[in-house]
């Protein structure tokens, strides 16, 4: 049996471009984000064929407080980004900020 049941929260609206994924896990809902899915290319101007690496890759877990009859876990994928600038140096970004009030991303460089 599949059920299927609606749930935004403003924390998803404002991730939608990761794609959020939901799913039911000892009696939690968890929403899936991975941050490795933003456009990164424009965000930071970059052109189609710069290809992004990733290392250092972590999980994490914030549980929301709602009023939702279940409780509603955050299960946040991440990792520092890299690419080759111009002049074949390394461009460190770290991209893990995720949730922020009022935001929906900040980027810092490393």
């Amino acid at each position: 049996m599949f059920v299927q049941i609606p749930v935004t929260t403003e924390v998803i609206e404002k991730n939608a471009d990761l794609q959020p994924k939901g799913k039911v896990e000892e009696n939690r809902i968890i929403i899936e984000l991975d941050t490795r899915q933003r456009d990164y290319h424009q965000l930071f101007q970059l052109k189609r064929n710069v290809k992004i690496n990733w290392h250092n890759e972590r999980t994490f877990e914030v549980q929301e407080l709602s009023a939702f009859s279940w409780p509603l876990v955050y299960r946040i994928t991440t990792a520092d980004g890299y690419y080759l600038s111009s002049n074949y140096s390394r461009d460190l970004q770290n991209i893990c900020y995720v949730v922020k009030r009022n935001e929906s991303y900040r980027c810092g460089t490393i």
